[in-house]
């Protein structure tokens, strides 16, 4: 019944221990938070992303259709020889250009003993649903933990996927947070210019992005305030018109008055709020305003129209706990 489907995917696969990662060709892509939340302690990353991503690998289990029920397990994704467990991952699902086929990319973070203390390194790691996992060497990226945040088909008959990087807060610094993709193609990492003209208008230098989205076909970049004001600052989205081209990034809309209502049964008064999250474009038709939706810090989802800048809380959904993350999907037969 659909209770149960909220709750799980046969067998004993509780969704409380697994966390969505991406979508392909009606798949979601689920990992092991449970896995990541017991694994390892010691994760010195902070990110707003939660906390099971936060802390260690979250390995991945299987891809599960919701519409049809059909599961396809993973092999297991292999384990560095003489590492200690790893601080975090980073997670990507998006089409082989060459089958279409799932291909998966997984990327961990270690500090590895040596006799003169510890280094920071990366494992880059990628699989072709119905192939074996492969090493790919090493990353220079500090990626932020948890899934990649966009995902787009390119015109040159590949997909690419986009992570920010854990930088410092305020684009004058050289580890400032940067957008990076990986070509599902090429297989390589590339970084996506952003220029810092996007900040001078907001009259603060400690603005920064929040997070990436896939917006009408384009890469969107959500730029917010700084964390001790992220809640009630408003939120600038940026959109690369012609992709790979620093120069096309054009300011899309503004979300003015955004802070997140407590969850449903939360007492306000202790609810410090959260930062709105914004997930696709909902209507797509020229010749009606554009609606997007959003999520609240706290879990609760919206839309916003930019043209009239309303703000509306959508209904919720029967089931649901009090704190949930959304992920995007598209349904397949």
């Amino acid at each position: 019944d659909t209770t149960n489907a909220l709750l799980r995917i046969g067998g004993d696969q509780d969704l409380a221990r697994l966390a969505p990662a991406g979508s392909c060709n009606g798949f979601l892509l689920l990992c092991n938070s449970d896995a990541a939340a017991e694994n390892n302690t010691n994760s010195s990353s902070s990110s707003s992303s939660s906390s099971s991503w936060s802390s260690a690998a979250a390995p991945p289990v299987c891809l599960w259709n919701p519409l049809t029920g059909h599961q396809i397990q993973l092999p297991p994704a292999p384990t560095a020889a003489g590492f200690p467990e790893p601080l975090h991952a980073a997670v990507g699902l998006g089409p082989d250009p060459t089958t279409s086929a799932p291909k998966i990319v997984r990327i961990l973070y270690y500090n590895r003993p040596t006799m003169f203390g510890f280094v920071w390194t990366s494992q880059v790691q990628v699989l072709t649903v119905g192939g074996a996992w492969r090493e790919m060497g090493r990353t220079v990226w500090n990626l932020k933990p948890g899934p990649a945040e966009a995902t787009l088909q390119l015109v040159n008959n590949t997909a690419a996927l986009h992570w920010l990087t854990l930088g410092l807060v305020g684009q004058g610094s050289s580890r400032a947070v940067k957008i990076v993709s990986f070509d599902l193609r090429e297989e390589m990492f590339r970084e996506i210019a952003f220029p810092a003209t996007c900040f001078e208008g907001l009259g603060r230098d400690r603005y920064t992005i929040s997070h990436l989205a896939e917006l009408s076909g384009r890469l969107s970049a959500v730029v917010s305030g700084p964390p001790d004001h992220e809640a009630t600052s408003p939120l600038e989205v940026w959109a690369m018109k012609e992709y790979g081209v620093k120069e096309s990034w054009a300011r899309d809309f503004v979300i003015g008055n955004h802070h997140s209502p407590p969850p449903p049964l939360m007492n306000p008064t202790s609810y410090e709020g959260g930062p709105l999250r914004v997930l696709c474009r909902i209507r797509r038709s020229t010749t009606t305003r554009a609606v997007f939706l959003v999520q609240f810090g706290g879990g609760g989802l919206a839309s916003y129209c930019p043209e009239n800048q309303e703000l509306k809380e959508l209904v919720v959904v029967p089931g649901l706990p009090r704190f949930f993350s959304a992920a995007l999907h598209m349904e397949s037969m």
